[in-house]
């Protein structure tokens, strides 16, 4: 394990103890001390969000398939690249490229700037729209990167933001005990990845002492397993 990673472990355990101070009854978020708290808790957060780039740009550089950031007039009818359509004709809206996992990379012709810019919306138990501005693109839980590698099916983490979207994206915090620990590894494994695909180093999904609340835009449409 390199040196990067034993950081990001040590972080992770880092951010779970002070969530764990954070909830607890006779904890003031008004006081300096819990003020602290938080915002090393968000540089943790910002750190461990590097090491997850990190770790999927080398993953692509090894299989020799590093996306590459798209230039507004970039366009050919000849070997179209990623961004692309088969004509030359640039996309619009939120795009994706594969890396060397399989997941689908988020690139934007007009990065968002926070999470309030951002909606997503579940179509079904595997399907959700994403909205940026005026542009819609629908994905599956697997191109954004939710896919359980053991069985191919949804990963908790996708479980409980299908949850979240329920809930128009507040969420209550159980009770102390092992399924808190299990929640708080679901959206922690939530916050990281919503933040490598959008490149937004904020907190997606905010605590304030009682509920997750998520910064963005969340809703379900419609049930079922399609």
């Amino acid at each position: 394990m390199e040196q990067w990673e034993e950081a990001e472990q040590r972080h992770k355990v880092e951010v779970e103890q002070i969530e764990r101070i954070l909830a607890r009854p006779i904890c003031d978020l008004s006081t300096p001390y819990a003020r602290r708290l938080i915002e090393r808790k968000q540089l943790l957060e910002r750190e461990i969000a590097n090491c997850e780039r990190l770790r999927e740009a080398r993953q692509a550089s090894a299989a020799g398939a590093v996306p590459k950031q798209l230039e507004p007039d970039q366009g050919s009818t000849k070997d179209a690249p990623k961004g692309f359509d088969g004509l030359g004709q640039k996309k619009t809206g939120l795009e994706v490229a594969k890396d060397s996992t399989g997941i689908m990379q988020a690139d934007f012709v007009t990065r968002p700037k926070s999470w309030q810019e951002i909606e997503i919306v579940f179509l079904s138990d595997h399907r959700v729209e994403i909205s940026i501005g005026d542009e819609r693109k629908t994905y599956n839980f697997g191109e954004l990167g939710f896919e359980d590698r053991r069985n191919g099916k949804p990963s908790f983490a996708w479980v409980m933001l299908r949850d979240l979207a329920e809930r128009s994206g507040t969420l209550q915090r159980p009770a102390p005990g092992r399924t808190r620990a299990s929640h708080q590894k679901r959206i922690e494994e939530i916050r990281r990845k919503l933040r490598t695909r959008f490149k937004i180093d904020t907190d997606p999904i905010p605590f304030n002492g009682s509920v997750y609340q998520t910064s963005f835009t969340i809703g379900c449409r419609r049930c079922s397993n399609t």
